[in-house]
């Protein structure tokens, strides 16, 4: 990483949720929903100048939300960034969900795609998940264009299109990879299934996360002062 230019690695992403900084916060955060019926999740943010990586802590919500009004309005004004130079560059939380209550990722979740500091050119990475407190997935979305989802013409009211797609109910019965596949829009949203389940005692065992080496992207940023 250098200067004004920002690199997300498609395979450092692969790394990073395979990290057990990142397993054991999907699994507290993950047992904690399935526990309480509450939202709970957690940010992982990046140094724009030295590239280190942050863990934050578990954050716990309501029954029907982890912030109000959105999860991007919380993260910009309750999560202190590591450093001046430091940005959000993944974000997951936990809706409760059961074999009967199917996923529900809002339109406030879909928000959350656009980067909540807008003079950034930054596409920050949404996870939003389910479990039953022995396994679960998240459904990971990304922005696949530095322009903002809510406004522009390229394509017209992306968001109001993911929104809608996701309004399909997901079950854990159901196909979920073909369920996430309808969640990517060409040209504006990219998203991708990890699954894992908790019978290790500490940490999430996850399934593929190969799909986040799609995530990747270069951009130009100019750091705070």
């Amino acid at each position: 990483m250098k200067g004004d230019e920002l690199e997300v690695r498609g395979e450092d992403l692969v790394q990073l949720v395979q990290s057990e900084p990142f397993r054991a916060n999907l699994a507290k955060a993950a047992r904690h929903t399935a526990r309480t019926g509450y939202e709970s999740g957690f940010t992982v943010y990046q140094d724009l100048e030295s590239g280190e990586i942050v863990h934050s802590g578990l954050m716990k919500g309501a029954p029907d939300s982890i912030v109000q009004p959105s999860y991007a309005t919380w993260a910009r004004e309750n999560l202190e960034r590591p450093s001046a130079h430091g940005y959000e560059l993944m974000t997951v939380h936990f809706h409760p969900a059961t074999l009967e209550q199917p996923l529900d990722i809002s339109a406030e979740d879909c928000g959350a795609l656009d980067s909540p500091f807008p003079s950034d050119n930054l596409r920050p990475i949404l996870g939003v998940g389910a479990t039953d407190g022995s396994r679960g997935y998240v459904v990971f979305l990304q922005r696949a264009r530095e322009a903002s989802l809510c406004h522009g013409t390229a394509p017209y009211r992306a968001i109001d299109e993911l929104a809608d797609a996701c309004e399909a109910e997901l079950h854990w019965r159901d196909s979920q990879d073909d369920w996430v596949k309808s969640l990517a829009i060409p040209g504006a949203v990219r998203s991708g299934l990890l699954s894992f389940d908790l019978s290790q005692h500490h940490y999430a065992i996850l399934g593929d996360p190969s799909f986040l080496r799609a995530f990747s992207y270069r951009t130009s940023v100019t750091p705070p002062m």
